[in-house]
């Protein structure tokens, strides 16, 4: 049998194997998801992946909360072929233009990574701020803060 063609049983256990690791909010080993898939190859269990959780999606359906393992998959083609959003789009993420692409990257790498930075010192200044009244937190406390966080 050719290691291409997916059988019905191969496509419902991956998708199984996919979504167990995201309840359990671990990240997919896609070597390992590939070994339980008759030698299927890694690309080629996370093209299936996206192809199945996205066939049938309609228009208004696409924009979804990304999944863990569609990020790590983003992340993986970006390692292999650099920013090449229109391969990118074109061989893994067919839905999806190559600008949401580059856009999506850019929010896993920088916005949320801010944004969690930004929450984390807020966190922390409002736990030093029980310690000193309203009137005594300084401005420039918050940005010192926010600049060692950021590490700027």
């Amino acid at each position: 049998m050719s290691q291409s063609v997916w059988t019905k049983e191969e496509q419902k256990w991956l998708v199984q194997i996919v979504e167990s690791c995201e309840q359990m909010k671990q990240q997919v080993d896609w070597n390992e998801v590939s070994k339980q898939l008759n030698g299927k190859s890694k690309s080629q269990c996370q093209v299936r992946y996206l192809k199945l959780k996205n066939s049938n999606v309609s228009d208004s359906e696409r924009y979804h909360e990304w999944t863990q393992a569609e990020k790590d998959i983003l992340m993986d083609c970006v390692n292999i072929y650099g920013k090449d959003w229109e391969r990118i789009s074109r061989k893994f993420f067919t839905w999806m233009t190559p600008l949401k692409l580059k856009n999506k990257h850019y929010a896993i790498t920088k916005v949320l990574p801010d944004r969690e930075a930004k929450k984390l010192l807020a966190a922390n200044m409002s736990k030093e701020s029980s310690q000193k009244s309203s009137s005594e937190v300084d401005e420039e406390d918050v940005y010192q803060k926010l600049r060692e966080l950021l590490g700027c």
